[in-house]
């Protein structure tokens, strides 16, 4: 199973289906960045190097982005989404912001809204290191994550910090 479950962007609108793989996206015309965040369905699959969720530019008017999967057998599946900048430009100032945009833990059910800080996933016993991706909603903001390497069996605790000037918040992801 090569398949996303989920796949958001953080400007614009998307409607997913995981059977489709190209999407069209309008964001307002003064977008610099976007961040494209998805969770694959199988924890068996993987996103291809290069290929994963992340922050990206959009250098013209018209720029794709490509997250690339991989099933356990191998087959490669790729969504593009193009990005077209148009309309009226982006009112809301996140500049400031220390919140994420969005969070996902591939093979995971984790279910994230920015104003939640504290999350509950279960891995399989033989996971020691956990793919977190977690973006900042501000470019301004750096995000730094702790405790998702040298994972034990039982209970392990990963924090996700967002840091924007001299405000920071920090997500949460334990095992219950």
């Amino acid at each position: 199973n090569n398949l996303l479950k989920t796949l958001t962007v953080s400007k614009g609108k998307i409607t997913f289906d995981p059977y489709v793989s190209d999407y069209t996206v309008e964001v307002p015309k003064n977008t610099k960045e976007v961040t494209v965040n998805g969770t694959l369905e199988s924890s068996k699959s993987a996103f291809v190097k290069g290929y994963e969720p992340g922050k990206y530019t959009l250098e013209s008017d018209a720029s794709s982005v490509v997250l690339k999967t991989v099933s356990e057998a191998g087959i490669v599946r790729s969504y593009v989404i193009t990005f077209v900048k148009s309309g009226s430009e982006e009112a809301k100032d996140v500049s400031k912001s220390s919140y994420l945009s969005s969070l996902s833990i591939p093979g995971t059910e984790l279910e994230f809204d920015k104003e939640a800080i504290s999350y509950s996933v279960s891995v399989e016993y033989e996971v020691t290191e956990l793919p977190v991706y977690a973006f900042a909603e501000s470019d301004n903001a750096t995000v730094d994550i702790k405790g998702n390497f040298g994972l034990k069996v039982g209970p392990n605790l990963v924090n996700i910090e967002v840091k924007n000037g001299n405000k920071t918040k920090i997500y949460k992801i334990g095992r219950a």
